[in-house]
């Protein structure tokens, strides 16, 4: 939250800059790579048979592409449109039973639309700018289990989470570089708020002659009344922090 509202509170300082001129009507599309770091996360607790370790993590902390588009309605605001793929890092933790030991390894996915408003100096040389939207995605995530020791079963768990909508909060400040005429290089600092529960656990795979769990079905409540193979709902940490350097390119010219 704190770094949120740094960004917020330099994007809009940055309206004080010296403008170059008239920015409404531009149209700009921008792509851009990036590395995000686990924030608001939970934490797994990691044992080995000798000491617990703990195992922090958020399964939206990973790479990012991005592909979007901003409209400037006048000189320092805009609206823009951006369409965000995240593959999380695997993060793996263990557990052991007797004669066993299980590895554990968690990776999320995510999809996201996030509409925004975009706070821009309109700046000679180099061009402050913030951001700031909702992202609207559809995330899941794969559970897989291998086990080593004596009583260890061969093969891969792998349960499948998926289903239901993903909903956060994006903010983001910039700082944008002409390379030519109407083609720009930026770098920015992101952070984005977001936690999902998945409405699925889908049993993918199994340990070799082992048969395969039913689906489960995740519920907001569960009583007497509920039908079998429903749990109720978990969410899980999908937020994170970090940086993306991209290109723009103005259509307007």
């Amino acid at each position: 939250m704190k770094l949120k509202l740094t960004l917020i509170a330099l994007g809009i300082s940055s309206l004080f800059c010296q403008k170059i001129g008239a920015q409404a009507g531009k149209l700009d599309i921008h792509i851009d790579l990036g590395y995000g770091f686990g924030v608001a996360t939970r934490e797994f607790q990691s044992d080995d048979g000798t000491s617990i370790t703990a195992v922090p993590y958020s399964l939206g902390a990973g790479f990012d592409a991005d592909l979007g588009a901003t409209y400037m309605i006048g000189d320092h605001l805009g609206a823009a449109l951006d369409l965000n793929y995240v593959m999380g890092m695997p993060v793996s933790y263990t557990t052991v039973g007797p004669n066993v030991v299980i590895t554990h390894t968690y990776q999320g996915m995510l999809f996201g639309i996030t509409p925004m408003l975009v706070l821009s100096a309109n700046t000679e040389s180099v061009n402050p700018y913030g951001k700031f939207g909702i992202v609207l995605g559809s995330a899941s995530f794969t559970h897989k289990e291998t086990e080593s020791g004596e009583r260890a079963l061969s093969g891969t768990f792998i349960d499948t989470y998926d289903g239901g909508a993903a909903v956060g909060i994006y903010g983001a400040f910039g700082l944008q570089f002409p390379i030519s005429s109407g083609i720009g290089l930026y770098i920015e600092l992101y952070d984005r708020t977001l936690s999902y529960a998945p409405t699925t656990n889908t049993n993918t795979q199994t340990f070799d002659g082992v048969q395969k769990h039913n689906t489960i079905t995740y519920v907001d409540k569960v009583d007497n009344t509920t039908a079998p193979d429903t749990d109720v709902k978990s969410y899980q940490p999908f937020s994170s922090a970090g940086i993306k350097v991209g290109v723009t390119i103005n259509l307007s010219k």
